[in-house]
């Protein structure tokens, strides 16, 4: 299971030349993308927007948790795998 992961998500040995897991990628990705447009709503927006922009800021913000949570967990279970 854990191999499947590997091969899905990218590993890193931490040598030099290792890039950041898919996973950490998404979570920046994710955090961007919330950021940029729940303040650009906010900003520009009123009413309903303002609304919109609140939810957008917190859908970002708990995407990048739950990614960066994931690459933890898989982390821990190479970890574990290797011992």
């Amino acid at each position: 299971m854990i191999e499947g992961l590997e091969e899905q998500l990218g590993e890193s040995d931490g040598t030099a030349g290792d890039g950041p897991s898919l996973l950490t990628v998404l979570a920046w990705v994710q955090l961007l993308i919330g950021l940029l447009v729940g303040l650009g709503f906010l900003l520009a927006g009123e009413g309903g927007f303002k609304l919109f922009g609140l939810v957008s800021l917190f859908v970002g913000l708990s995407g990048f948790a739950v990614f960066r949570g994931f690459n933890r967990v898989i982390e821990l279970l190479q970890r574990i795998s290797e011992k």
